[in-house]
């Protein structure tokens, strides 16, 4: 019985992180080996800040503001969004590259959406 194992071509964009190669050559249409470069070596660094979305039903902003506070907890108001807090990451912490894969169906009308990730807190 002969096994079906389909061998995936993968390129290293960055030291420790594999792309398809098929979806690298995708990309290459839009952006330039420097750019996806560029690109992966920063998602594999953590933001400056980590967001929280306040539920302003159960407290407000600056109620809960003042509770972290009041725990030493370093804690500040988004300059745009007033029900959103944020609190600054300590690092540098580097994002090890997973060797986990997403599959998706190019017929279904979207496999994942990209937008914002919120933390909800229950106070």
């Amino acid at each position: 019985m002969a096994s079906s194992t389909t061998v995936r071509k993968e390129v290293e964009i960055v030291k420790g992180h594999r792309l398809d190669y098929q979806l690298y050559k995708y990309l290459l249409q839009y952006f330039s080996e420097g750019e996806l470069e560029r690109f992966f070596e920063s998602i594999r660094k953590p933001p400056s800040r980590y967001y929280v979305r306040v539920n302003t039903l159960r407290v407000s902003p600056e109620e809960l503001m003042r509770s972290l506070r009041e725990r030493s907890i370093d804690v500040y108001p988004d300059e745009y969004l007033p029900e959103a807090l944020w609190f600054p990451v300590k690092g540098p912490n580097r994002v090890p590259s997973a060797r986990k894969y997403v599959l998706a169906d190019k017929r279904l009308p979207r496999a994942f959406t990209w937008a914002p990730t919120y933390t909800y807190l229950v106070w």
